[in-house]
């Protein structure tokens, strides 16, 4: 019998899929590193969430690990070269998240255009500013999308309905004919979606090539009075230098469903939460019982498929 250990939240339709299945499952989604470290010694496969990190110090306990399932899609949180030095397989559910992560960016773009944050909050303190709140309509705003993957991709389906023009801005030449799809603009030249978009929203990987790629130089790049949106990973973003944007006037606003630290614990941090033209939610990108299910039924499918060799390879 193979064991599983599941370290981070998730539906119990996966539980039950590994149990139909024979598995013997352990469930601790509050596992800290020092109990991981002595737990995953016996276990033949792994599922996470983007709590847990797996380096080399719980890699090198894991004596028997053959798979790790992220459920979802970031892979950042795993040491990708020593699995693979480990013989490990790593497996993440992409599919899972997109329309739940794309929905959140409309929200939070359509949120900061019209502040609808500081209207609710001041109603609710007994004022009643409807003056002040004088906002934005999308209808009619370039926006650039960076990153042109599948929730990318899907981002700009919606806001085509809104009546946006739409950048879509990829290093991957073959993201063109989608953009052109649906009415778009495809570029490589990611200056030019700066300089050209109203609203840039962010829909990248974090790896080393997108570390603070949203430097000080490059967050000056883009339109004065713009806004940005970023729902992929908070590391992307240069969050000192997006502070001073802001600050200076030059960024109108921004959306940050995602920080570099998670809880935020630095004093830049906390100035851009507490910010009046920021708008923050902690994470919740795919956080709706939908996608909760679907990556939830997913991931244990791939560990079944995996131990059944029906599959072998991500």
């Amino acid at each position: 019998m193979y064991k599983i250990l599941i370290t981070d939240h998730i539906l119990d339709d996966a539980i039950k899929i590994l149990k139909k299945e024979n598995f013997e499952v352990e469930y601790n989604p509050e596992i800290d590193k020092v109990n991981l470290k002595g737990k995953i010694k016996d276990c033949d496969g792994l599922i996470i969430r983007g709590r847990t990190k797996i380096d080399r110090e719980i890699l090198d306990n894991a004596k028997k690990l053959k798979i790790i399932v992220r459920a979802g899609v970031g892979l950042d949180n795993i040491d990708l070269d020593y699995c693979k030095t480990k013989n490990v397989k790593v497996f993440n559910t992409p599919l899972a998240p997109i329309n739940s992560v794309a929905e959140l960016t409309i929200c939070l773009i359509l949120s900061l255009l019209r502040n609808l944050y500081e209207a609710n909050k001041s109603l609710k303190e007994g004022k009643w500013l409807k003056k002040y709140f004088i906002g934005f309509q999308l209808k009619g705003k370039t926006v650039g999308i960076v990153g042109f993957g599948r929730i990318g991709y899907e981002v700009a389906k919606i806001l085509t309905c809104f009546g946006c023009k739409i950048i879509a801005f990829d290093i991957d030449i073959s993201r063109k004919k989608l953009a052109e799809e649906i009415g778009g603009e495809f570029t490589t030249d990611l200056d030019y979606v700066l300089s050209n978009s109203d609203i840039i929203t962010i829909h990248l990987p974090l790896n080393s090539s997108t570390y603070k790629m949203f430097s000080k130089d490059v967050l000056k790049k883009m339109k004065k009075d713009s806004f940005l949106i970023n729902t992929s990973r908070g590391g992307i973003v240069d969050e000192e230098a997006l502070l001073e944007m802001l600050e200076s006037g030059h960024i109108a606003g921004a959306a940050l469903d995602v920080f570099e630290n998670e809880p935020p614990i630095t004093e830049v941090e906390k100035r851009l939460i507490s910010h009046k033209n920021v708008i923050c939610t902690p994470h919740i990108g795919a956080q709706t019982y939908e996608a909760l299910k679907q990556e939830s039924i997913e991931a244990a499918e791939i560990i079944v498929k995996f131990f059944k060799e029906e599959i072998k390879e991500s």
